[in-house]
């Protein structure tokens, strides 16, 4: 898989922020506002978010 600038991950976001409408999803009895979602990497064993103030979320499969 080719190398994605931090631009086109952003923009990757910004695609799928649209599919959902209120830009928010569930998480560990919590939500996860999407639009503090800075980045994000995929593995085999889950979904790493980054969000704005530094933080993360490690979303295991």
């Amino acid at each position: 898989m080719a190398e994605t600038t931090l631009t086109q991950r952003k923009a990757m976001i910004k695609q799928k922020r649209n599919i959902i409408p209120d830009g928010y999803i569930p998480l560990d009895n919590s939500i996860v506002d999407m639009d503090t979602v800075i980045d994000f990497s995929a593995t085999e064993y889950g979904l790493q978010l980054y969000f704005e103030d530094g933080s993360g979320y490690f979303w295991e499969r």
